[in-house]
């Protein structure tokens, strides 16, 4: 790692990077996924033609209140695009309204509220939101403790990187009742919190980080409350949870659930259905081959039918390890 890091370099925005003696051009543009996410734009200069490679990477939402859009990319000879949410939308109508609900339908049983959120990009749209809750007096003045070190330390990139998000400048993220957790002994010490608090902790999908020991400590208490807001994906402990298992092995045993568990989907920082459409739409005219990626069977097969079905070209859903020639004409 010591070695590696000096050849790092970061690259801006919409700034093209010529490589290979000008034979291939780099064109990095916003994904509006997490902090710093980008679409992959790569002209080739061939012997015979130019062709422009697309990548969409990790697809964002529209109309995020902390991250800005997805660029607008009207040209690809190629494309690969993610399906995550492929074949159904998420988007909440009133998000705001469905966390204060949550929120408050948390508190009023009594317990402690505990959100499994991804370090990156999730748990800071969620502070966000509960800060406007705060201040509008739609949820009371709870304690809301984050309780993952690398949330920590993304979340002190926003004010140090204003221009990379909607937010203002400042401490955007700090609220009366906000407690940041880095210490072991302090994260172990919420487990002392019988009511009135919520606990934010990483990962997402409940797979490892903080959270498992949250998770192992407010399952079986029946006051309690895990609220799940981002994708799941098949085989996760976040997964089972989602699809309503009574029973849930962590550290080795089987822990009963009998907490309140409910899901926000609409908090996810994917593009759901209708956003990936929406960007892909702007291609104009289709590219002449594109590659539906990073998604579960049933969602990238249902973007890719619904692409042919708008007359799109050479769509495919790519099998593991299937090589496609894409440099023969040029």
């Amino acid at each position: 790692m010591a070695q590696v890091l000096p050849l790092v370099d970061s690259l801006a925005y919409d700034a093209p990077i010529s490589l290979l003696g000008g034979r291939l051009t780099l064109t990095l543009r916003e994904a509006g996924h997490i902090l710093g996410s980008a679409i992959a734009v790569l002209d080739v200069q061939g012997t015979h033609q130019r062709k422009r490679f697309v990548f969409s990477g990790d697809l964002g939402r529209y109309n995020n209140p902390v991250l800005y859009d997805p660029a607008t990319i009207d040209q690809a000879d190629v494309l690969l695009v993610d399906s995550t949410y492929g074949d159904h939308n998420t988007r909440l109508a009133d998000p705001e309204t469905e966390l204060a609900r949550a929120v408050n339908e948390a508190l009023d049983r009594g317990g402690v509220l505990l959100i499994a959120a991804f370090a990156v990009g999730r748990t800071q749209a969620l502070l966000y939101y509960l800060k406007k809750l705060l201040a509008a007096g739609r949820i009371p003045p709870v304690p809301v403790y984050v309780d993952s070190p690398m949330a920590l330390r993304v979340t002190d990139l926003y004010p140090r990187h204003p221009a990379a998000s909607r937010l203002d400048h400042g401490n955007v993220f700090d609220f009366s009742g906000f407690y940041l957790v880095a210490a072991v002994e302090e994260s172990k010490a919420l487990n002392q919190q019988t009511s009135w608090g919520i606990i934010i902790s990483a990962s997402g999908m409940c797979t490892g980080g903080r959270i498992v020991h949250h998770l192992h400590h407010r399952l079986p208490r029946a006051q309690d409350t895990l609220l799940l807001i981002g994708y799941q994906a098949e085989g996760t402990r976040g997964r089972r949870l989602q699809a309503g298992d009574k029973e849930i092995k962590i550290f080795g045993e089987m822990v009963p659930v009998r907490c309140h568990v409910e899901h926000l989907d609409g908090f996810s920082a994917y593009a759901d259905r209708q956003d990936l459409l929406r960007w892909l739409d702007q291609f104009q005219p289709p590219p002449q081959r594109t590659f539906v990626v990073h998604g579960e069977p049933p969602a990238a097969e249902d973007l890719a039918a619904t692409l042919r079905q708008r007359h799109w070209p050479n769509v495919a859903v790519p099998e593991y390890l299937e090589s496609a020639g894409l440099f023969e004409s040029l």
